[in-house]
């Protein structure tokens, strides 16, 4: 039961990249119908998920992806033309494969009726497929290569055995067992030959045998054996072949590395061929993610233990344990990034359905599709960009018409995003559509009472901008199945701010609007510096740390109701976190008095361009802290990302600058 269960993790893992594969390459001929790469990659993601999917008893998606395969042959061959209602017809039938793929995934019954999409795959063909089937026989044919080898790995400690193998009378996609069948048997060897080719076997050119040479170190009844776990094997012939010592007479060097491949697969000194990489389950992944930053808490506590025991030894010892904690960490933090083009391949699709269903013409890019994040970040942000491309198509790209009274190209432009800028990601959606109207949001902001009309006078555009991001704040005057409801930006902020992040909006009427999502790299570990201010420890993301100012409390200088202190010819606006939260103060006040008449510390930190600098009373250290996320109690309080535990035990919190500023 539990290798059956590895088998479907591997059969949805395996699904989903074909049916990825496939959907991309099927938006590339929808727009080129004679690229013949596209063409071919779907004919081959269809083939091996229909070889998948009856391995594993899947009939129905075997049998759609088998007739998907036979309409893509005689595209190929071309004998039957790629017109619109071809591909949409393709692009039915992939959304019926995904959504059985689905079901399998959610451990539901297939259910779905494919006859309907069948008999359409049907009559758009010009002629059914059929192959003629060839008779085989057992004679052995080797050439003078085939020979030598055979030879050769005999003198090695290899059998060498002539196997015929007997289908079932009732089997269906015999290609999908001869597969199965050759997997099995290069476990323990190498089939140097089959008879008929590998490639009539994989198009079903044989009766219901088929032949192959096979070398091993195992015995016959084992070989048998392994050929018998596949299901519809009737009857197994295995004969061992008889070397002439004539195949062997003036070998060179050469035939010994050409049958090097054939040894390390048949397990000559018990070795295999190395492999290069594995799949693992995110779970694992997870979970060691967990086990790391318990060790990065550990550590800070060695590292407390170490400044209160001045031992050489033990100071070793600690200095050893934190590299190798270090390395570790690093280790499985890049073994969690992935590219965002994992999720970015979802989006054409999206695009060009919602583009059909909307009547506009939409050219759509993306661009930094090899950026990498951390999984976790990338598995929460999907909704998010889906509700920021779904804006861009109802609200900003305009009807082709309406385009072309303004000037226009009748075909708008989006475009899907990603950079990295230090120890973040940004990600962008941008079109060229037509902007979004300030004056029209002030207007619906003061209707629906979301804010007041002198509180306007003092934000700025971007401030305004946001506002579109408020709860039920919709610039659209029709609620439809896409958009206006004024809850997608909503989401959107939402979701960006508990990752650690940012949104930031900007637009020009007439012109377009882009809407970038800041996002760390990784929301597990970061380095941090450590300050402490009215006797709090506070930990600030050494990414947004410029430098250390170290001023006289005179060099304040107020503007307005602001501080301020000139740095390096700029003006810097300066924050006192005891202003901003009402921190307690332990001390007394002749104390505190005392302390603001001396030399004060100033961290400046910068924000998108944007230097400020935070007052402090102490710094620490420069440290790796373990990102904990506040309790639902304390979300949407600005100022803070989350908490992290010391090494004596306590909490700090970690300062959000994004929205300190």
């Amino acid at each position: 039961m539990e290798k059956q269960n590895e088998y479907k993790k591997l059969y949805i893992q395996e699904s989903g990249e074909f049916l990825q594969e496939m959907n991309k390459n099927l938006l590339i001929i929808e727009k080129d119908p004679k690229n013949t790469d596209a063409l071919n990659t779907i004919f081959r993601s269809a083939h091996t998920l229909k070889s998948m999917s009856a391995s594993m008893g899947y009939s129905l998606i075997a049998d759609l992806s088998h007739k998907m395969e036979d309409v893509l042959s005689q595209a190929r061959d071309n004998t039957l033309q790629i017109s619109e209602e071809l591909v949409n017809l393709l692009f039915e039938s992939f959304d019926s494969l995904e959504s059985m793929v689905r079901d399998v995934q959610e451990e539901k019954e297939i259910k779905k009726d494919i006859q309907p999409l069948v008999n359409k795959l049907d009559k758009a063909m010009t002629k059914r497929i059929k192959f003629n089937e060839e008779k085989v026989t057992d004679e052995i044919s080797l050439n003078e290569f085939e020979k030598k080898t055979l030879a050769r790995v005999k003198s090695e400690g290899f059998q060498s055995y002539y196997i015929k193998i007997y289908l079932e009378k009732n089997c269906v996609l015999k290609s999908v067992r001869a597969f199965m069948i050759f997997r099995n048997l290069h476990n323990i060897g190498e089939v140097i030959k089959s008879i008929p080719s590998s490639q009539d076997l994989e198009e079903e050119k044989f009766g219901e045998s088929f032949s192959c040479i096979f070398v091993t170190k195992e015995k016959k009844d084992i070989v048998e054996k392994n050929v018998f776990e596949i299901l519809d094997v009737e009857k197994v012939i295995v004969n061992e072949i008889q070397i002439n010592p004539l195949w062997n007479k003036d070998v060179k060097q050469s035939s010994i590395d050409d049958t090097k491949e054939i040894k390390e697969a048949a397990g000559q000194s018990g070795q295999m061929r190395k492999i290069q990489s594995v799949r693992v389950d995110i779970k694992r992944l997870d979970k060691l993610m967990n086990l790391v930053e318990e060790l990065a808490i550990s550590k800070l506590r060695l590292l407390e233990i170490g400044l209160r025991f001045q031992d050489n030894d033990l100071k070793s010892v600690i200095e050893d344990f934190n590299r190798h904690i270090d390395d570790l960490q690093m280790e499985v933090m890049q073994a969690r990034l992935v590219p965002v083009n994992q999720i970015f391949e979802r989006f054409p699709r999206l695009v060009r359905d919602l583009a059909k269903r909307e009547s506009k013409l939409i050219k759509f890019d993306v661009t930094g599709g090899d950026i990498e994040l951390d999984r976790s970040v990338l598995d929460e942000i999907g909704d998010s960009l889906i509700h920021l491309l779904k804006n861009s198509v109802d609200h900003g790209i305009e009807s082709p018409q309406v385009r072309k009274n303004k000037g226009k190209q009748e075909e708008g432009t989006i475009v899907l995003s990603a950079r990295r800028e230090k120890s973040y990601v940004l990600i962008e959606v941008k079109d060229d559509g037509k902007g979004i109207d300030t004056d029209v949001i002030k207007k619906i902001a003061i209707e629906r009472g979301i804010i007041k009309e002198e509180d306007l006078k003092s934000m700025n555009k971007e401030d305004i901008l946001l506002l579109t991001a408020h709860p039920g704040l919709s610039t659209k005057q029709e609620v439809t199945d896409i958009s206006g409801r004024g809850v997608g930006l909503d989401v959107v902020k939402q979701k960006t701010e508990s990752l650690g992040g940012s949104v930031v909006i900007e637009s020009d009427v007439g012109l377009g609007a882009k809407i970038t999502m800041r996002l760390p790299i990784t929301t597990a570990v970061v380095q941090a510096l450590m300050v402490v201010i009215l006797q709090k420890t506070f930990a600030i993301p050494i990414s947004s740390v410029i430098e250390i100012l170290v001023a006289k409390e005179n060099d304040i200088k107020k503007i307005e109701a602001s501080e301020t202190i000139l740095h390096r010819n700029k003006v810097l606006p300066i924050i006192r976190l005891e202003n901003l939260f009402s921190l307690v103060c332990d001390m007394n006040s002749d104390s505190r008095t005392a302390a603001h008449n001396s030399l004060i510390k100033i961290v400046i930190v910068e924000f998108e361009n944007k230097q400020f600098g935070i007052v402090v009373d102490k710094l620490l250290s420069q440290q790796d802290i373990v990102i904990k996320q506040l309790s639902k109690e304390f979300k949407g309080i600005h100022g803070f990302a989350g908490a992290t535990i010391l090494g004596d035990g306590k909490v700090a919190l970690i300062l959000d600058v994004a929205t300190l500023i």
